[in-house]
């Protein structure tokens, strides 16, 4: 099973993101949530860091928790608040061997391509 475990800074938390929703559940209940949207985002393999590691083993940060930008701050390409860090704890022994990217793979050659078949 992979897990990934999310540390969160909550002193970075902005109190002004956290929304309240009400819904009825299955029971008729009416129950309020309070919901603060972040994103965890795998960050690109030259930026990973092994923060902790043994003989068959290591922790590797991977990820980093971010505020989910809001449609306006997407539009204004506005660099949300890092909130913390995601690390997978990887097991040497059991690790699966590389297998080829499909950048790796030979390419299909053009001339065997007829415009016809493709559908869109």
């Amino acid at each position: 099973m992979d897990r990934i475990s999310i540390t969160v800074d909550l002193g970075k938390i902005d109190r002004t993101r956290i929304v309240e929703r009400k819904y009825t559940n299955k029971e008729g209940q009416e129950v309020t949530v309070k919901e603060y949207k972040m994103d965890v985002v795998l960050m690109k393999p030259e930026n990973h860091k092994t923060v902790s590691s043994g003989q068959d083993w290591a922790m590797v940060k991977k990820y980093f928790v971010a505020n989910s930008a809001t449609k306006e701050e997407r539009a204004a390409k506005v660099n949300t608040a890092i909130l913390g860090e995601g690390i997978v704890f990887v097991d040497m022994k059991s690790a699966a061997p590389a297998t080829s990217s499909p950048s790796a793979l030979p390419p299909y050659p053009a001339d065997e391509i007829d415009p016809k078949d493709i559908p869109f």
